[in-house]
């Protein structure tokens, strides 16, 4: 029998466990081998969510401080509470397949119900169920985002191909032009050459000289 401390310690912890969790499942373990609920407790740490067994009395006490219907630990068997700190789907995946592996050996593991803190809701067997069926979160996620990113791809693969396509045209056009460029280049420096013939302007220099020789015919008439 637990001490007053001990009741104590069981009711805060427990109180922890449900403040820190978005999802709580309970579940009659009475039939279930502890070889098989060690199994369980291994899978469920690796969701996030914690195994606990309390006793009903000091359980149900932590759940109506934290608002929480109490329903499902009714029953005179024990009960066992795993506290998720995912959502719902998170837990009710392995606790579902647990429950349906022990079924099919006749071991007794029932789920009881299930609350929802999130959405602030109490959860049937049967609605517990239809989750527990339901692909992960995580998994949901990346079907919808493979379903919408898909499209995108092909999309971006067909531009991709399109802009190689232009590219190399451009290239084969763009290399005859540079060719064509460089013939008008040489035109103009030619050109440029050809007035050199301005040198001719010196002649009027030479004729110059024939005037010295009028003036000296001019002498023999003053005589």
């Amino acid at each position: 029998m637990l001490t007053k401390e001990q009741k104590k310690e069981h009711v805060a912890l427990s109180s922890v466990l449900i403040k820190n969790s978005k999802s709580l499942v309970f579940a009659d373990f009475s039939g279930a081998p502890t070889k098989e609920i060690e199994k369980l407790k291994a899978e469920l740490k690796g969701v996030g969510a914690t195994y606990k067994v309390f006793k009903k009395r000091l359980l149900k006490f932590a759940l109506q401080e934290a608002g929480i219907p109490v329903d499902s630990l009714d029953a005179k068997a024990p009960v066992v509470t795993m506290f998720a700190k995912g959502d719902m789907t998170s837990v009710a995946s392995p606790v579902y397949k647990f429950s349906k592996e022990l079924a099919k050996r006749k071991i007794n593991f029932s789920v009881l119900g299930a609350f929802d803190r999130e959405g602030n809701k109490s959860l049937t067997v049967e609605e517990f169920n239809i989750i527990a069926r339901l692909p992960s979160r995580e998994v949901l996620l990346a079907q919808v985002m493979g379903a919408m990113t898909g499209p995108l791809r092909k999309l971006l693969a067909t531009i991709n191909e399109v802009a190689k396509k232009n590219a190399s045209t451009q290239t084969v056009v763009a290399a005859p032009a540079e060719v064509a460029v460089d013939e008008p280049v040489a035109t103009p420096v030619t050109a440029e050459v050809a007035p050199a013939p301005a040198v001719a302007e010196v002649p009027p220099v030479a004729t110059e000289a024939p005037a010295t020789t009028e003036v000296a015919a001019d002498e023999p008439a003053a005589a």
